[in-house]
């Protein structure tokens, strides 16, 4: 209803699935939107990457509100001679940030029993197709159904057809993938939507312009995550699925003039 009012400029922040709607709504008094959505923000980690790095900053950025942000790291893809060392290092990391959950305010809950319902039949939908769930964290202090804090599950190598590999996550849950070639992981990435963010752990210089030459998302952050939309003069924004226009700074004061 909001939507189909006649303004001269809507701007929404959400799903893909609610932009559709909020630009149908607004197309009844062609009102121009600017849709800042979602989308399975993928992590590449390259060979040349420091591990522990990596997983510190992944863990932060994932923990962040819980993964509830738009830019919050969906699916890892990790080369397969690192996946284990990598998995050790993200549960340690987390386990360091977040001892307890159920009694940690430091813990952003799940905003509602639904989406905790959503992301818990995500993952077990994960598992009974045969994907490995791994808990970082401690799982015996989580009290999922009162606090709606879980810990984060890491849930590795999912098959492609599974909820949890086709749809944003949102939630406090991770998808690792193993990759043999980076071209590999970036053709799979490639199969999907636009995402809204994209991310590169690496020191391979080469590697690196290759990643950014053959993908196309809204930003990038290089060696870390879920950074680039708090430089307030940088333009911030999506492409395909994952939104339209963009804001922030100089480019945010076109956007939204006339």
């Amino acid at each position: 209803e909001f939507s189909r009012q006649p303004f001269n400029h809507l701007v929404f922040t959400g799903s893909t699935a609610v932009g559709k709607l909020v630009m149908a709504g607004a197309a009844e008094n062609l009102v121009p939107v600017t849709l800042e959505l979602g989308g399975k923000s993928p992590v590449l980690v390259g060979q040349s990457a420091d591990i522990a790095n990596a997983a510190e900053r992944i863990a932060v950025g994932k923990s962040a509100n819980s993964g509830q942000l738009c830019v919050s790291p969906d699916t890892v893809w990790v080369h397969t001679s690192q996946t284990e060392a990598f998995i050790a290092a993200l549960q340690r990391v987390y386990a360091g940030l977040y001892p307890t959950i159920a009694d940690n305010c430091d813990v952003t809950p799940v905003v509602n029993q639904r989406h905790l319902v959503r992301v818990e039949s995500y993952i077990a939908d994960a598992g009974e197709r045969g994907a490995r769930v791994v808990i970082a964290g401690d799982s015996s202090s989580a009290n999922t159904a009162e606090s709606r804090r879980m810990p984060l599950r890491i849930v590795v190598n999912p098959a492609v057809d599974s909820v949890i590999a086709q749809h944003e996550i949102f939630g406090p849950a991770l998808v690792l993938r193993s990759y043999s070639a980076m071209a590999d992981a970036v053709a799979e990435i490639n199969a999907g939507e636009r995402p809204l963010a994209l991310y590169y752990f690496g020191s391979d210089a080469a590697e690196q312009q290759w990643v950014l030459d053959h993908t196309l998302s809204g930003g990038v952050s290089i060696n870390d995550v879920t950074m680039h939309p708090a430089l307030h003069d940088a333009p911030f924004g999506g492409v395909g699925a994952s939104g339209m226009g963009h804001y922030h700074g100089r480019e945010g004061f076109l956007e939204f003039s006339h």
